[in-house]
């Protein structure tokens, strides 16, 4: 075999690993990536999303920077706090849950259902964010887990 051949082979052999190099990092990018799910999905998953003309800026007291959870009792608190735990490291860092008496302005929820609104914070005012819409108890925690994950990671 020549040494023109040799370095042929070589050369096709790495284009080969490179190749396969490059499906195994994307396959592998999809699966870890949250999927987006649309509105319908949203809804489905128990989460009403406001449009964006519906948004409205929320004061809060929060140092955070983060999205806000925002409940009104201890057991939802823990509930949250549970599903938390499962969630992927890049987004939980991103979501804080904090009680009612952090807000200094009123939301209204058109629902007679127990539920928790979701604020995204604000880059143009400190200490505010946006009222995006609210998790409708009861929570599957599976379908809250993967709702959430979407929310923050695609809105």
């Amino acid at each position: 075999m020549s040494n023109e051949q040799q370095k042929s082979i070589k050369k096709t052999v790495w284009i080969i690993v490179a190749i396969m190099v490059s499906i195994l990092v994307l396959f592998v990018n999809k699966i870890t990536t949250p999927r987006y799910l649309s509105f319908i999905e949203l809804k489905i998953n128990g989460l009403v999303l406001l449009d964006k003309d519906s948004r409205t800026l929320v004061q809060h007291a929060s140092s955070s920077d983060a999205w806000l959870l925002v409940v009104s009792d201890d057991a939802e608190r823990q509930l949250l706090e549970s599903m938390m735990e499962d969630l992927d490291a890049s987004v939980k860092n991103k979501i804080v849950v904090v009680d009612e008496t952090v807000l200094t302005s009123t939301i209204e929820v058109q629902t007679s259902k127990s539920n928790v609104p979701i604020i995204k914070p604000s880059d143009d005012v400190a200490g505010s964010g946006y009222y995006m819409g609210y998790l409708v108890s009861p929570y599957d925690r599976d379908k809250a887990i993967l709702t959430l994950s979407s929310v923050i990671t695609h809105r």
